[in-house]
């Protein structure tokens, strides 16, 4: 995402989710000021902070179309 990732030591980071965020670094991206993971079928999965999680997730299941339809086998 910028230069100073090589140049960062990976032992110098102290928290376990930058060192994780640290790890995925090739695979993540941003978009209309987004981060996302690229995953390995080229979808993408938007990063959210922790404190906002919970809300998104009420937000996106609360309407008539929040559901999960379900699949046929």
């Amino acid at each position: 995402m910028n230069q100073n990732h090589n140049n960062l030591k990976f032992h110098q980071l102290n928290k376990t989710k930058t060192k994780r965020l640290y790890e995925l670094y090739e695979q993540l991206c941003l978009d209309n000021n987004l981060l996302f993971l690229k995953k390995e079928d080229g979808t993408k999965v938007v990063v959210l902070p922790k404190h906002l999680m919970n809300q998104t997730i009420e937000k996106v299941h609360s309407s008539i179309l929040g559901g999960h339809l379900g699949v046929s086998i």
